[in-house]
């Protein structure tokens, strides 16, 4: 399975260089430069280091718990791109919905740096490079601590989970956030689960536990494919025009511009392309949120100005 992941994790990475690519196209395209696409870009390029990290893991060692290990300054950057994804995306859902409670930053920044510390020390100081700890005592005192750190981290996901599936009006839109938040909580709790087994040295390791399935290479693979399907359906496939919206949207001006010669106030002008569409008088009261005896008097108007006697001629004139 190790050959296989290794392919995923390139596989992973390309596309998350394709990412990239089509952020900077959006942002090429786009004029506003929004706070949440920095932060998508900054998840995607943090996803695409852990890709490459475990695809250089593949190629040059093997499986690491049995050949030669990783040194401190890996197993630091491991950790930190890690803890990255899960902090980064937790920012992105909050400035994407406009999350500004101040309670929910606080909350967010104190639970997130309060595991992370906690766990450098660990990496660096009292795992080997095996990520093995031989002392009993401290391995269940570092077990304990980190099943306390995915809880914590994993609470403050979810509860973003949910605050998203409450805010997000448009189901696409919700149904992508919470599934890439979703496969991040699984890689990240695989990921606690699987270190507490190579510092405790578990025979589950002997059996093929990692060997046999890399689920983290496969979270990757479908992450940054979500993300890919997330920015076109929500993105860019409303920056590419519909087959005749062009010409409907000239069509559409072309007729305001004549309803405005006719000598059509602009109030007069919303309700004879409302006309022109069909709508009733009680529909276009609800619509422009005016009475329906205002509506009928506008139409009187209308009518007069331009020399039409009911709304079958305006629709025959102006369609």
């Amino acid at each position: 399975m190790s050959n296989a992941s290794f392919f995923i994790y390139l596989f992973a990475s390309c596309i998350g260089v394709a990412i990239v690519a089509l952020l900077m196209l959006i942002f090429r395209v786009q004029s506003e430069k929004a706070a949440w696409k920095n932060l998508l870009m900054v998840f995607v390029i943090i996803t695409f280091l852990l890709c490459l990290l475990y695809f250089g893991e593949r190629y040059y060692t093997g499986n690491y718990e049995t050949k030669g290990g990783w040194p401190g300054a890996e197993r630091l950057v491991n950790l930190l791109l890690g803890f990255g994804q899960i902090y980064v995306w937790c920012w992105y859902l909050r400035v994407k919905e406009g999350l500004s409670e101040l309670w929910i930053r606080r909350a967010m920044n104190i639970i997130m740096i309060g595991s992370l510390l906690p766990q450098i020390f660990v990496y660096l100081f009292v795992m080997d490079e095996h990520f093995y700890i031989a002392d009993p005592k401290a391995r269940s005192f570092v077990t304990a601590a980190y099943i306390l750190f995915a809880i914590l981290q994993s609470v403050v996901l979810i509860g973003f989970i949910v605050l998203i599936s409450r805010r997000v009006q448009e189901v696409e839109v919700r149904r992508f956030l919470n599934g890439i938040s979703l496969l991040l909580l699984l890689d990240y709790i695989w990921g606690i689960f699987y270190v507490i087994m190579l510092f405790r040295g578990s025979p589950l390791l002997d059996r093929g536990l990692y060997a046999g399935f890399d689920f983290v290479s496969v979270t990757f693979l479908l992450v940054n494919l979500l993300v890919v399907l997330y920015l076109y359906r929500c993105e860019i496939r409303g920056m590419i025009p519909k087959a005749g919206e062009d010409a409907v949207r000239e069509q559409a001006e072309a007729r305001k511009a004549a309803l405005q010669e006719g000598g059509l106030s602009e109030r007069e002008t919303e309700v004879a392309l409302l006309l022109i569409e069909g709508s009733s008088y009680d529909e276009i009261a609800e619509a422009l949120h005016i009475s329906p005896y205002t509506v009928k008097r506008h139409a009187h108007n209308i009518y007069q100005k331009l020399d039409v006697s009911n709304k079958v001629d305006l629709i025959g004139r102006f369609r």
